[in-house]
């Protein structure tokens, strides 16, 4: 089962968040400790609104809550709301057992959750903790700790499973994240899971629709199987949303979750993990070499190329393989052949050693370069290659090549002028689509080999090698939707800025008719016209892998405008550049959609994209779009305000003032961006 806790502060919120979780949640909690008050009169209204059982939650300061008072108003606050007959009451383990039994003598009915937080670990013994919190009779006893490394989820999740059904076990932070995702699997009576997706959940909740829709939390049994992504980071991999994806179009019993796991605690974590129903995980850097000592069976093509992106679990055996290589042959081969070309591999890393092997094999003449000479010179031994240092980037130019991949985290490793005319490109990262090497690449003329195409070919390969009967054309098909679909959103707080939907015309098309949303522009637009500048948007995004997103607000409604980024090419004293703008339905103005939405655009520009500057321009009329962006850190220049070229010098519209905002300041003004 899923709880969504209900957060308040007002009852008026408190009621309507309970409304949209409804479709999702089979249980809420009311944190109470949150709430403006706590109100009976208007606890009992809501209890005779809503059907769906409620937990109340009045949590202690000292267990994580927000309820400043003495423990005894606490406790007086709990018998008044026991008297409310929730379905379920919090009462945590610190509690006197003579108050817990009390209440349970005087409410029966009621189903009490003894709860136990520790907010600073793991500890070492679950046996001795639970049989403590167990001398004291309750209808569940939840444990939540903090999970400092993944080995500590792990720990909890192999010794929960073969506990009664009373427990509900949590890892919390961003390394207790898989706690949340698999507890049906290893027979957790239900989950905690917030309203609306939040990163910087401090708890590492997940939100009940993520829970549901990506990991199909609803359909996972003990007897489904577990796959995943290891590695140091792994939050910015959209694996778990690609693989997922296909895993339930090919009615697979199984899902697909990120795991956090540094070199020093593969040991460990890989012993838990086969007593978990593990069957394979996908491999990330840092881990790609340092793994290889604690695999049992070693594919021949994974040892000789001396590094591993796959493993399989089978009987208490780990078998390791490598699809890094194949998975860049196969791309690159959808535009030319290998065989005789010349092929210059920036990067000595996993992957690079993974695609310098696979290109020797196709008969290419192989070209490593890394910024430490002797880690490419290793790789060239290795293989029959050759190696250089980067400073040597420029006469490997001179000479010529057919091929180059840039198989580094470095936005741009060379100098743009060692990019060859008309070569063919491939950069292996997968975000951003465009990357400023790939840029850089079509401003030479080539033909560009995007990382995610890379991404997908190793994925099937590792498909194949776990799921016997998967279809490959169907995967392949999903993987590049859902691929697509991800390198071209950004979440934030209540917002996804995404793709167009065809779905999104019509409402576009009514916001474009609205003459208040088109107040400081010439005209409203017709149909036509707005389904026109909707095409023009989406054939700027699929051209560059960003623009002006469609904005959707979860739980509420699917399209609110949009929000976004696009080259500004008329003439100016400012252009070319690069300008974040907004339009948002009138019914979603005031509630500061538009300069969060915004600020996401501007941390996407200046991280992902690299650019020093962004700018924005209205009518000096427009004084609530100037508020925005004064809002969002952009600043006016007064001495670069102009007359918009494409309108005559007497219209009313006609002057513009114009904000802009550079990188530094950006991050200097919002420092948990940077």
């Amino acid at each position: 089962m899923i709880c969504v806790v209900i957060k308040g502060p007002t009852y008026l919120e408190a009621r309507q968040q309970i409304e949209r979780a409804l479709p999702y949640a089979d249980l809420v909690e009311l944190r109470l400790d949150l709430f403006v008050n706590v109100d009976e009169t208007s606890l009992l209204e809501l209890k005779s609104i809503f059907s769906i059982p409620m937990i109340f939650t009045l949590r202690s300061q000292a267990q994580g809550g927000n309820f400043n008072q003495s423990e005894e108003s606490r406790v007086e606050h709990i018998y008044r709301l026991a008297a409310l007959k929730p379905f379920y009451l919090d009462l945590e383990s610190h509690m006197p057992e003579d108050v817990v039994r009390d209440i349970s003598s005087l409410h029966p009915e009621i189903q009490l959750i003894l709860s136990y937080h520790n907010l600073q670990e793991t500890p070492e013994n679950f046996d001795h903790l639970y049989a403590d919190m167990q001398k004291i009779p309750a209808h569940f006893y939840k444990i939540a700790v903090t999970a400092k490394s993944s080995v500590d989820t792990m720990r909890l999740l192999v010794w929960s499973k073969n506990q009664n059904a009373k427990l509900i076990p949590i890892s919390m932070g961003p390394n207790g994240q898989i706690s949340r995702i698999l507890g049906p699997i290893v027979n957790h009576p239900f989950t905690f899971a917030s309203l609306d997706e939040d990163p910087k959940n401090p708890l590492g909740q997940l939100s009940a629709k993520l829970l549901i829709e990506q990991y199909r939390y609803r359909t996972l049994t003990s007897q489904t199987a577990i796959y995943g992504l290891i590695g140091d980071p792994v939050n910015l991999s959209i694996s778990d949303e690609t693989h997922n994806a296909v895993l339930a179009a090919c009615g697979m019993d199984a899902v697909y979750v990120k795991i956090p796991v540094k070199s020093t605690e593969l040991s460990p974590f890989l012993e838990l993990a086969k007593a978990l129903p593990i069957r394979g995980l996908s491999v990330t850097m840092p881990l790609k070499k340092s793994i290889m000592s604690f695999i049992d069976h070693l594919d021949v093509k994974a040892e000789k190329i001396g590094a591993v992106n796959t493993l399989q679990f089978k009987e208490d055996q780990i078998y390791g393989f490598n699809t890094d290589g194949m998975g860049a042959m196969e791309a690159l081969e959808t535009k030319c052949g290998i065989q005789g070309k010349h092929v210059v591999i920036i990067g000595a890393g996993g992957a690079a050693r993974a695609i310098a092997y696979e290109a020797v094999q196709k008969k290419a003449l192989v070209t490593v370069i890394n910024r430490s000479p002797e880690k490419a010179y290793e790789i060239a031994h290795a293989f029959g290659c050759q190696g250089k240092g980067l400073h040597e980037m420029p006469a490997c130019a001179q000479v010529g090549y057919d091929i180059l991949i840039n198989c580094t985290s470095v936005p741009m490793p060379i100098a743009f002028e060692d990019i060859l005319l008309h070569v063919l490109v491939m950069d292996i990262k997968t975000k951003p689509k465009v990357s400023l090497f790939l840029e850089n690449a079509l401003k030479k003329g080539c033909q560009v080999i995007f990382g995610y195409q890379m991404f997908i070919a190793q994925a099937l390969g590792q498909f194949k090698l776990w799921f016997k009967r998967m279809d490959r054309n169907k995967s392949q098909k999903i993987l590049e939707e859902k691929v697509m679909t991800s390198l071209s959103s950004i979440k934030t707080e209540r917002l996804i800025l995404r793709p167009w939907r065809e779905s999104d015309l019509e409402p576009f098309a009514k916001l474009n008719a609205d003459p208040r949303v088109l107040e400081y522009f010439p005209a409203t637009l017709t149909r036509e016209e707005s389904d026109a500048l909707a095409q023009r948007i989406i054939s700027k995004m699929d051209e560059q892998g960003w623009g002006l997103w469609a904005v959707s607000l979860p739980g509420v409604s699917d399209f609110i405008g949009f929000i976004g980024l696009s080259k500004v090419l008329f003439e100016a004293s400012f252009t070319p550049a690069v300008e974040i703008g907004w339009r948002l339905a009138y019914d979603f103005w005031g509630k500061g959609y538009a300069p969060e939405g915004a600020l996401a655009a501007l941390q996407y520009g200046f991280e992902t994209l690299h650019l020093d500057k962004i700018v924005s321009f209205t009518t000096v009329q427009n004084e609530r779009s100037r508020k925005v962006m004064e809002k969002i850190g952009m600043k006016h220049h007064p001495e670069d305000d102009f007359d918009h070229p494409r309108l005559s010098l007497e219209h009313p519209l006609s002057r513009h003032v114009l904000y802009s905002v550079r990188a530094q300041d950006f991050f200097s003004l919002n420092p948990k961006k940077a």
